[in-house]
């Protein structure tokens, strides 16, 4: 995940799914073979506009979409290196659109934080702090 000019964070995201077929996930493949599904940036809130941008993730087709709030995080062990476990909830479900998913978790990361060594940016500098995550997107049936 990097951040763009306008600073917010922008990813791809990998389908890894296939990898995951017991209850540990097998070796995955370099991830140069691994195809993009779809990807995530933030958006300002179309429900309440004017606050501070949430999440939004679409798949490959642009189709299917997902924007949500935080409804709970999860502090990491190392917050100093680690940026938080999100649950998100998604603001345009049930006929307002954004059939992706009802809701978003986002688990065992690793990255995200700027280190204490490069906290000396001024203001109008932009710093990118990447991190991995697997997010995954819970749908009722």
């Amino acid at each position: 995940m990097t951040f763009s000019t306008t600073g917010t964070a922008e990813a791809k995201l990998l389908d890894i799914t296939q990898y995951f077929t017991g209850s540990a996930p097998a070796a995955l493949p370099g991830i140069q073979s691994l195809k993009v599904v779809g990807s995530h940036f933030y958006v300002q809130n179309p429900v309440t506009p004017g606050g501070s941008p949430i999440p939004k993730f679409v798949n490959s087709c642009e189709k299917d979409f997902f924007i949500g709030t935080k409804n709970a995080t999860v502090a990491n062990a190392i917050p100093s290196y680690t940026v938080a476990q999100v649950l998100l909830k998604n603001v345009q479900f049930k006929g307002l659109g954004g059939s992706l998913a009802e809701w978003v978790v986002r688990t065992d990361i690793t990255g995200g934080v700027v280190p204490a060594a490069l906290n000396t940016c001024q203001a109008g500098d932009a710093i990118a702090i990447p991190y991995k995550a697997h997010y995954l997107f819970f749908k009722p049936s």
